[in-house]
C-alpha cells in the first residue's frame, strides 16, 4: 500500500481543510466478485467506524462540490476515474480499483473521465450526518467555513482507531507531507 497526502489551500469558493486529503493506494484490493467485495468492504469499514451511504457506477459528481458537515470516504471497487480535488484550480489525481480516498470536510472534488466498469462506494464516519452538497462557500456568508472547522477527527478507516489518518491529521503540513513514522 502506498499513501499519498494532499494539503489543499482554499480555492475559488472551496474552503478545503487544514487536514490533508489521503489516498490509500491499493489499500482494499477487490477480488473481482463485485457483490462480495462491496459487502466485505462495507462490513470492514463499518467495523472501523465508517458507515457506507452510497453506491454508484457513475463515479464522483461531475461538478465541483464539497461537504461542510462531514468527512467522506470513497472506495474504488472496480475501474478507475480521474478527478480534480481541492476546487476549480485544484490537484488532479486518478484513482484505481482498490484505492481508498479520505476527503476531509470542506475538500472539493469533481469526477472527470471514468472507465466503463467503474464502481465506487462511499460513506461518512458512524454517527455523522450524510454529507451535504455545496458547490461554493462564496454565497454562504462564511458559516460553511466555520462549520468545516468543527467537524471532529474520525477514526482511521483501516484500523478503526489510531492510524495513518489520525497521525496525518494531527500534524497538518505542506502538500504531500507526512510526519515521520515512529
Amino acid at each position: 500500500m502506498k499513501i499519498e497526502t494532499f494539503v489543499l489551500p482554499p480555492n475559488d469558493g472551496t474552503p478545503n481543510s487544514a487536514h490533508p486529503m489521503i489516498i490509500y493506494r491499493g489499500a482494499l484490493v477487490p477480488t473481482g466478485d463485485l457483490d462480495r467485495d462491496i459487502d466485505d468492504t462495507g462490513r470492514f469499514l463499518a467495523g472501523n467506524g465508517w458507515q457506507i451511504a452510497w453506491y454508484t457506477d457513475k463515479g464522483l459528481h461531475p461538478f465541483h462540490h464539497f461537504h461542510s458537515n462531514a468527512h467522506e470516504i470513497v472506495w474504488v471497487a472496480r475501474g478507475r476515474q480521474r478527478g480534480i480535488f481541492g476546487g476549480p484550480n485544484g490537484t488532479e489525481a486518478t484513482v484505481h480499483a482498490g484505492d481508498l480516498i479520505v476527503l476531509p470536510a470542506g475538500t472539493g472534488h469533481l469526477g472527470l473521465e471514468r472507465t466503463s466498469d467503474l464502481y465506487m462506494i462511499g460513506g461518512y464516519p458512524a454517527g455523522a450526518p450524510r454529507g451535504d452538497v455545496i458547490r461554493s462557500a462564496s454565497n454562504t456568508g462564511g458559516s460553511v467555513v466555520e462549520e468545516v472547522a468543527t467537524v471532529p477527527v474520525p477514526t482511521d478507516p483501516l484500523t478503526g482507531g489510531e492510524g495513518i489518518l489520525t497521525e496525518a491529521w494531527r500534524f497538518p503540513g505542506p502538500p504531500g507531507s507526512m510526519p515521520p513514522r515512529r
